[in-house]
């Protein structure tokens, strides 16, 4: 008996291994469902589906969670560029070594290294 809930699982069947576990003859697929009716198919015990379920929900829950820090650490690496040139661009991004390339060539060097990755 198959509990039906509103979470729904895709779950990718190998054909070759029920083929093993279960010997259908060879009819064609629409017409297996009276021999795939009638053959007992191994399910796991109930306590086991739900506590596969959870450890699924959870494994997602932080799967999901991960996404958003990524997402959040990008936004801030996106301020971050902005912020970066909109400074070379106004010449604060100067240091005090005299010996140092000018902030406009380093902000030359940074673009073309970025229209390279593009």
């Amino acid at each position: 008996r198959i509990h039906k809930t509103s979470k729904k699982v895709k779950v990718d069947v190998n054909p070759s291994r029920i083929q093993e576990s279960v010997k259908l003859p060879d009819k064609g697929y629409s017409r297996h469902y009276k021999y795939l009716k009638a053959t007992p198919l191994p399910i796991a015990p109930l306590l086991e589906q739900k506590r596969i379920a959870e450890k699924l929900d959870n494994l997602l829950e932080k799967l999901e969670k991960e996404k958003q820090f990524i997402l959040a650490v990008e936004d801030k690496l996106d301020l971050l560029k902005q912020s970066i040139l909109s400074q070379a661009f106004r010449g604060e991004l100067g240091t005090n070594d005299p010996n140092d390339e000018h902030a406009i060539e380093l902000l030359k060097e940074v673009l073309l290294q970025t229209s390279g990755q593009s």
